[in-house]
């Protein structure tokens, strides 16, 4: 009992003691008055009982507080009742409620097609008012590793067979459509009927679904339609591809590797493997522009400029590595620790570890002489927040 009333009863027994010696004929001073304390003693009886509804009354309004803030923790993270993920970022069983809008992708080709798919669509996501959900697996030019084994994430995951699913059930933009090539550059065309406002249609369209390697953006040829729906997108796209962070592992190797580097280091990307081998009625085939000599000749530009400039060259073949660093000795830097592996037009590729070992490492540096028709040599100058330039034959 707390001791304010605790010394309230105290002081209404002294009283009732007082009221009973009156009959004794042995009580001195004023007569307590009996009614009034027999109504503070009903009270303090009364008053545990009131305290425990009070009590009650309040828990069941916190309780109401709390499941209140948790479902709009899910709506505005987009986690799910279920989903079980791991700091590595995978996940385990879900069980996803398809009462949250949702985003679905699954992103295909390389590196740097894989981080602006999930970039790009991260941020329609958020425009729209969805939550943002992963499906993640092997493709052309990708292995079986996992995303976690290279990045820090805690996306939300899909299996490849409920992808599926939603797919068929939602709309899937990556079949909403086709690609239309005109002037030798490929767009998309919607079906009749279909279009980007599908997407911020919640109730008609509670889960999309897209699957490939084209940014979010790309499905709106109308500029001035992507700029009414999207007015900050390029702002939002190049912040959120800063917040990518590699694993303690690979930070760690750029570090290494970046120590090097100083004022007058320049990138090279040079692209080679299965995007050299494409046939030459291929669009990828533009890969091939950028020759070796035409590298050799805007790296001796540079140095011509510049005597002190050196060279931080990545590349995804052996043979290349050996030509530039026989050319340029101690001017040329490269990961001495890279694993080069096979490299096959439309087929999985290894070790993607080294890859975003060498783009991290490349916007590091102060500019990049990049690979034409290549999405790598740019992504590493968005991250670095650098200036690229494409190097073509004469």
């Amino acid at each position: 009992m707390p001791v304010f009333r605790f010394n309230k009863a105290f002081t209404i027994a002294r009283d009732l003691k007082a009221f009973l010696n009156l009959h004794a004929g042995v009580t001195r001073g004023v007569v307590p008055n009996v009614d009034r304390y027999k109504k503070q003693v009903k009270k303090l009886r009364m008053a545990p009982k009131k305290n425990r509804r009070l009590i009650k009354k309040q828990r069941k309004k916190l309780k109401e507080q709390r499941e209140k803030i948790k479902e709009q923790t899910l709506v505005i993270a987009g986690t799910q009742k279920g989903a079980m993920i791991t700091s590595a970022g995978r996940s385990g069983p879900n069980s996803l409620s398809r009462d949250i809008p949702r985003l679905i992708v699954r992103p295909r080709g390389g590196l740097a097609n894989r981080m602006q798919v999930i970039t790009s669509f991260q941020i329609l996501a958020k425009y729209s008012g969805r939550s943002f959900e992963l499906c993640w697996g092997p493709s052309q030019s990708w292995s079986d590793e996992d995303l976690g084994d290279l990045f820090e994430n805690d996306f939300p995951r899909v299996p490849l067979d409920e992808f599926e699913s939603y797919s068929e059930d939602g709309l899937d933009l990556h079949n909403a459509g086709r690609i239309v090539t005109q002037s030798k550059k490929n767009t998309w065309e919607w079906r009749e009927g279909s279009g980007m406002h599908q997407v911020f249609d919640l109730a008609a369209f509670p889960v999309v679904t897209y699957s490939g390697y084209h940014r979010s953006i790309w499905h709106l040829r109308d500029r001035a339609a992507r700029a009414r729906l999207f007015p900050n997108f390029e702002s939002d796209y190049l912040a959120t591809l800063k917040e990518w962070s590699p694993v303690p592992s690979i930070r760690n190797e750029v570090e290494r590797l970046s120590a090097s580097f100083g004022p007058h280091t320049v990138g090279v990307h040079i692209r080679r493997g299965d995007a050299w081998d494409y046939p030459s009625t291929s669009p990828a085939s533009r890969v091939r522009l950028s020759t070796d000599a035409a590298f050799m000749a805007r790296m001796d530009a540079e140095l011509e400029a510049e005597p002190h400039t050196n060279f931080f060259l990545a590349t995804d073949s052996a043979a290349t590595e050996k030509r530039f660093r026989e050319h340029y000795g101690e001017a040329v830097m490269v990961n001495r620790d890279k694993r080069f592996v096979p490299s096959v037009p439309e087929q999985p590729k290894d070790n993607q570890r080294d890859a975003v070992i060498d783009m991290f490492a490349l916007a590091r540096t102060q500019k990049i002489l990049a690979n034409n028709y290549s999405t790598f040599s740019p992504m590493a100058a968005k991250i670095g927040g650098i200036g690229f330039e494409r190097v073509l034959e004469d």
